[in-house]
């Protein structure tokens, strides 16, 4: 089996041990942040150890790909938009559902939507933790506290069964909170050579 990272490679003849492997990719690694793996010519973004464990007797070529911290805000920031892009409609029809009375879909949709922002908390948590910030960052910070106080709102308005506030709560406050969101994400990944500073 060959390993590699960037110019770096090792071969082995017999397969290693998933240990072996790890610490040999964490000791490239370096600064980087693990991204994901290139399997024989397949790119492979579950867990590392879990795929190893079922697939290292299997592969003949592991390339391990890694990003700097800007590099890795700049993936978290383009996922979040993507979702946010599909989020957003998806909000007009929820709030139309919980006006007209939220079927079993409706409820399905809004488990969906308060995933995608747990999910954002999760990557907002995670860039938090970094040396490296967005150039908005503190933009960012107060969009979320906005989005999180509107999601405490929806859990009142839940317990009550009031689903005209919870409509309103997802159109009135959710929404340009979600759009405020991926504006400043767009004024972010739009300037080119700026989307971090070192803090």
């Amino acid at each position: 089996m060959e390993l590699q990272f960037q110019d770096k490679k090792v071969y082995y003849d017999k397969v290693p041990s998933v240990e072996n492997v790890l610490e040999k990719i964490y000791l490239w690694l370096g600064k980087s942040y693990y991204s994901h793996i290139v399997a024989d010519g397949i790119e492979i973004y579950e867990e590392l150890n879990q795929f190893l464990e079922k697939s290292i007797s299997r592969v003949q070529k592991i390339e391990v790909i890694g990003r700097t911290e800007e590099e890795y805000i700049f993936d978290f920031l383009v996922s979040t938009n993507n979702y946010l892009k599909g989020a957003i409609p998806e909000i007009s029809n929820l709030t139309n559902g919980f006006y007209s009375n939220p079927n079993m879909q409706t409820w399905e949709q809004f488990n969906n939507l308060l995933e995608g922002i747990q999910w954002i908390d999760q990557v907002f948590d995670s860039i938090s933790k970094l040396e490296s910030k967005p150039i908005n960052w503190n933009s960012y910070l107060e969009i979320s506290d906005i989005i999180s106080g509107e999601v405490k709102n929806l859990a009142k308005a839940i317990e009550v069964a009031d689903y005209i506030l919870i409509a309103d709560t997802l159109q009135y406050e959710l929404l340009p909170g979600f759009e405020l969101l991926q504006k400043k994400i767009n004024m972010t990944i739009d300037v080119k050579g700026n989307v971090c500073n070192a803090n």
